[in-house]
Parts: structure tokens; sequence; C-alpha cells
């Protein structure tokens, strides 16, 4: 279970990463375009009108992903920003009860913020809305994204709030 575990939140900072990636090659693409028009304005004094059509709609969509697909993967390696001020001030039974208060709290969260987005999309389906720009992107592909990003923090949550109740746990290490 704990390979299987491990291999989500793999697959979840690699899709954060693509999807980050990703979106880097089209603001290069759309400012590499912007420059071989001036250029080629510049020397003909013509413009050729090259861009990247509905750019600021796909590095959303994909700024979105990057998001919600780094969750898990960030939470399962202790990354996500922490009030270490007051866990590192108190012992190492209130630190345990803390974290338990935290990933409790991720897990409450994560479950609604999930029953809700699910909602979204099917609503986004249902009435097949897109986005607003050249190309029309259907608003359930970054919707599906952002569910499956936190369902993954969710289950991310929950493997860490087992971990920390597991009598075998110890205080959390601060990274």
């Amino acid at each position: 279970m704990r390979r299987f575990l491990e291999k989500i939140y793999k697959i979840s900072g690699f899709l954060s990463a693509f999807s980050l990636i990703a979106s880097c090659l089209i603001v290069f693409a759309q400012v590499l375009g912007r420059i071989i028009d001036k250029l080629y304005k510049f020397f003909t004094g013509e413009v050729i009108g090259l861009m990247v059509p509905s750019a600021a709609d796909f590095i959303g969509c994909l700024l979105v992903s990057a998001s919600f697909f780094g969750l898990a993967f960030t939470l399962n390696n202790r990354q996500h920003i922490r009030v270490k001020i007051v866990i590192e001030q108190v012992g190492s039974g209130w630190q345990k009860l803390l974290e338990c208060f935290s990933y409790s709290t991720a897990v409450i969260v994560s479950g609604y913020f999930s029953y809700y987005t699910y909602y979204l999309m099917v609503d986004s389906l249902e009435f097949s809305e897109v986005t607003p720009g050249i190309i029309p992107i259907p608003l359930w592909i970054p919707q599906l994204a952002m569910l499956i990003g936190v369902a993954f923090f969710m289950i991310a949550a929950i493997d860490g709030l087992i971990k920390n109740l597991s009598p075998a746990s110890k205080a959390p290490v601060n990274n």
C-alpha cells in the first residue's frame, strides 16, 4: 500500500512539473513570436502577426493543474508552509497533537473542496462551458485537474494523519 501511495504522490508531482514546463514553453513561444515580429517589422516595415492563440487561457489552465497536482506531492514531502514557529516551541506530545489537528483539518477541507469541485465540473460539462479565448477550452478539463489534485491531496492528508496517529510514530521531524 505504501508503494502505491508513493507512486500517486510521484505522479502528482510529475504532472505538476509537466504543467509548469508546458506553461513556460507557451510563454517562450509567445515571446519568441513577438521578437520575430519586431525584427521583421524593423527590416520590412510589415508585421507577420506571430502569436500563440489563447495563450493566456492555456497558461491559466496549466497553472491550475500545476498548483493542484503539486499539493499531494509537497504535503507528502513535508514542504507545505507550516507554522513552524509554534510547532517547534511546544513539546513532542503537543507537536503530535498539532500535526493531527492540521491533518484532520486538511482532510475535512479537501473533502469539502473535492465534493464541490466535482459538482462544478459536472455543471461545466452539462452546460458546455468554455473559455472565452480564440480557442475555446472546455472548462471541465482544468476542473478535472483540480478535482484529481485535491483528491490526491486528501489522500495524502489521510495518509499523514494515519502516520501521525500510529503508535510507532514520534514527534514530526521539522525539515
